[in-house]
């Protein structure tokens, strides 16, 4: 149960539970019923794809439930559950309008009157699976898996407007970690003042001016003293080229650039870095900007329907490497080789672009070039057979080749190739504590820690990412976040 919008809750463990109440939750049930009964009426029970359905739908509502539990402690595993559900519930809408294509059925369109008429049901009192019953038990399959539709796009609505919600609240509020260390500092203080009670006037001013600091001011130092961040933007979600005003508003709000050592930018589209006056000005107020710029030779394919082709997104790097200062500030992702084969047979690999791309970053002086295989994520796998492409499965001997071929192309172009989290290839980090200080222009120090909460695989080193699992506009099939497809 989140705590009210700007109230600050003094409790260590705040209110919890109550997922009941959630609209969210109240729609994942109806739709796992729903689910049930629909599979037992259409789906072979012997099928894969039934049990797949209904543990999606379990997934999409029991995911809620355990992150409203788990709320008194952690904001972090509250918003990861909600985010497990919310692809859950991704991945089980796959399989309804594959129900449907696959039959040759119709999808009804949003402004179709059945759709309509379902959609109104929301608003119903009381709304349980019974309010849908006549829909799911006596209709046809065509109308069922519509019904279905419509209830699981109005879930994903609903968490959505949580995530953004919940995200707001732990940039605002903090979690438990912070909870906890407010706590004792406010015992600290108090014993502070109780002892300074007892002591002569000379002697307490003395005393309260050696020992009582602001709460929060004596937090621990970053390696290396530094008390600077490195903000990420972001991991999960490309800001640039979808959120460019919520990147801004962000930075400007959170990161305070005499408080920020680096501002990482991970974009595949960098269109916006440039034009968004906004984002532009924002930007251009810290000390340093790293950009991870991502090209695979994919853009503009069914494969990523909204990245730059690839001329287009070579012929940025020169006005990237303006915006950074130095060519030693961006590192190149081409990232993830793919190999896929079409239902017609047809394979699909990008593996033969990497060389143009490397050379392209040669020739301006980036030096950094970052690959990983596809990873075959539930979800990616289900998007990807969706648009009617299969993961051709790689043994880790055909990995081994492959790395060694781009190693040395990349001998050759005298560029640096570092491997992204591939088992049997050594550690690198995208995020580069060391590297970071050594290219600060007043060299400063960030953090040089491990950062917790990534890969086992991952070698990058502290910051705070600011973005969330938003829509990316980009639409990667292959991605294993949030692609707007």
């Amino acid at each position: 149960m989140a705590m009210q919008p700007g109230r600050k809750d003094t409790k260590i463990i705040t209110p919890h539970g109550g997922y009941r109440g959630l609209k969210s939750y109240q729609t994942t049930e109806i739709i796992y019923d729903a689910t049930i009964v629909f599979c037992d009426r259409f789906i072979n029970i012997r099928s894969r794809t039934h049990d797949q359905m209904v543990q999606a739908a379990r997934s999409g509502k029991q995911n809620i439930a355990e992150g409203s539990m788990a709320s008194g402690t952690s904001k972090k595993t509250e918003l990861k559950l909600v985010g497990v559900a919310r692809a859950s519930l991704e991945e089980l809408l796959l399989d309804y309008q594959d129900f449907l294509r696959q039959r040759g059925l119709k999808l009804w369109e949003k402004n179709n009157p059945r759709a309509q008429r379902i959609r109104k049901l929301a608003y119903a009192n009381n709304r349980s699976y019974s309010t849908y019953r006549t829909y799911i038990n006596d209709s046809s399959p065509e109308i069922a898996a519509n019904t279905l539709i419509c209830l699981v796009h109005q879930a994903n609505y609903l968490l959505d407007q949580q995530l953004r919600q919940l995200e707001k609240q732990f940039t605002e509020e903090g979690g438990f970690t912070e909870r906890l260390y407010r706590a004792r500092q406010r015992v600290k203080r108090n014993n502070i003042n109780k002892f300074a009670s007892c002591l002569p006037a000379g002697r307490k001013r003395t005393y309260l001016d050696n020992n009582r600091t602001p709460i929060g001011a004596n937090r621990p130092s970053m390696a290396g003293g530094s008390r600077l961040r490195v903000i990420s933007a972001s991991r999960r979600v490309d800001m640039a080229a979808g959120y460019p005003d919520l990147m801004a508003e962000k930075l400007a709000e959170k990161c305070p650039p005499a408080a920020t050592h680096t501002i990482v930018i991970w974009t595949k589209k960098p269109h916006n870095l440039f034009v968004h006056k906004r984002l532009n000005r924002t930007i251009k107020k810290y000390k340093q900007l790293f950009i991870l710029y991502s090209i695979t030779g994919l853009g503009g394919t069914a494969l990523e329907p909204n990245a730059p082709r690839m001329e287009e997104a070579l012929s940025a790097m020169p006005e990237l490497i303006n915006l950074a200062g130095d060519p030693r500030r961006i590192k190149i992702r081409f990232d993830p080789i793919i190999h896929l084969r079409s239902n017609n047979g047809r394979r699909h690999t990008n593996i033969g672009m990497f060389e143009r791309v490397a050379g392209a970053a040669a020739e301006h002086g980036i030096r950094d070039i970052i690959i990983s295989w596809m990873a075959p994520y539930k979800k990616v796998v289900a998007h990807l057979r969706h648009k009617e492409f299969e993961i051709e499965g790689l043994h880790p001997d055909r990995i081994q080749e492959e790395y060694t071929a781009l190693q040395g192309m990349a001998n050759r172009l005298n560029v640096r190739l570092h491997a992204c989290c591939v088992d049997g290839l050594p550690r690198s980090s995208c995020i580069d504590g060391f590297l970071l200080n050594d290219l600060h222009p007043d060299a400063l120090a960030c953090s040089t820690r491990k950062a917790k909460g990534q890969r086992e695989g991952c070698g990058c080193t502290e910051s705070w990412d600011i973005g969330w699992y938003l829509p990316c506009p980009v639409g990667c099939l292959y991605c294993y976040a949030n692609p707007a497809l």
